[in-house]
């Protein structure tokens, strides 16, 4: 679901949501121009717990969930991003047969990846309107997609040159400071780098989400499991 502005609008959803963007001939430079840019920031009610997002009084991250492209159409509260359901089986009859039944609510934090390299990508425009993309991305046809669509560029006019990576870990699949990139060498008329220092890494990456997993498991005398729910 397409629910990430590239910048940030009216409504900031996380600490580390960018709202402006800068390039200057070095880094020191930019840190001034960075320092100029006053932004007034309204504190706005916030939820750190999964369960605690769902309940009937948690503040409602997007006004029209619904709106976005690619919306799942089930939505049993406006803070579900998508429903996923799996069954194999008959868990209910593996339940009656079963001569004991445990139910275990497992949790885990948010966590970052810990690659060593930072995201990183540069981004410049050819004299024919190509747009190079240099990136550390595990998935270059699917970054190529998506910029084409956040630029509303023809996916030809998109070139994505691949480079290694180094660590992943599920971190380095998605747009990241890409169109920034584009957007920012479009002004300038020359290629830009962004490369993220570890605060923003930890604080704009793409980290594991928390979770809370419940397993529900029928197991006979003998010890064999006959059914397994879960719902995470």
């Amino acid at each position: 679901m397409f629910d990430m502005p590239l910048l940030a609008r009216h409504k900031v959803r996380f600490i580390g949501e960018k709202v402006a963007v800068v390039a200057a001939e070095d880094p020191d430079l930019a840190e001034e121009a960075v320092a100029l840019i006053a932004v007034e920031y309204e504190d706005l009610p916030a939820v750190f717990d999964p369960p605690a997002a769902l309940g009937e009084d948690a503040p409602v991250l997007h006004a029209d969930p619904g709106a976005y492209a690619f919306a799942p159409k089930e939505r049993p509260h406006p803070n579900v991003q998508s429903v996923l359901r799996y069954r194999l089986g008959d868990p209910e009859r593996g339940f009656r047969e079963a001569a004991h039944t445990f139910e275990h609510t497992f949790r885990t934090p948010r966590a970052h990846q810990g690659y060593l390299e930072p995201t990183a990508a540069v981004a410049g425009i050819d004299p024919d309107g190509r747009v190079q993309v240099w990136t550390s991305n595990k998935m270059p046809f699917r970054l190529r997609e998506l910029l084409a669509h956040a630029t509303q560029l023809p996916i030809e006019r998109i070139v994505v040159n691949p480079c290694p990576i180094g660590g992943d870990f599920g971190g380095k699949g998605s747009l990241m400071d890409v169109p920034l990139c584009y957007y920012l060498a479009r002004a300038t008329g020359r290629p830009v780098k962004m490369v993220m220092t570890y605060v923003e890494e930890l604080t704009a990456g793409n980290p594991r989400h928390a979770s809370v997993i419940t397993l529900r498991s029928g197991v006979t005398a003998d010890g064999r499991i006959v059914a397994r729910t879960a719902r995470a």
